[in-house]
């Protein structure tokens, strides 16, 4: 896969998984429909967000991943290893996961 970059985020307007703008709107063009939850997704309704949107969707995340871990115990995986616990940076990156701000 890919790296998540804050200046080309997006989500499935269905499902919400985050996505690579350029990557989404290409593949639903070409397929109708999300890749994560099979649904049709119109390219008019995938919207583009800015750094701060995507840094306050990371967060959120974060911040109800704390919720759940005091609620049940359990941490969210991260990639294949559902050992990983998602753990994020006071700037909203995850860490462990590399999220490019710089576009070569």
């Amino acid at each position: 896969g890919k790296h998540m970059v804050l200046d080309d985020w997006s989500e499935c307007p269905s499902c919400k998984f985050p996505s690579l703008y350029a990557e989404f709107t290409r593949r639903v063009a070409e397929d109708k429909t999300c890749a994560m939850c099979n649904k049709p997704v119109n390219p008019n309704d995938i919207e583009k967000l800015n750094e701060d949107q995507a840094r306050s969707l990371l967060i959120a995340d974060q911040q109800d991943d704390k919720k759940n871990k005091k609620s049940d115990g359990v941490n969210s995986p991260v990639g294949d290893d559902p050992s990983t616990p998602r753990s994020f940076d006071g700037d909203g990156n995850q860490k462990g996961v590399k999220v490019d701000t710089d576009r070569d």
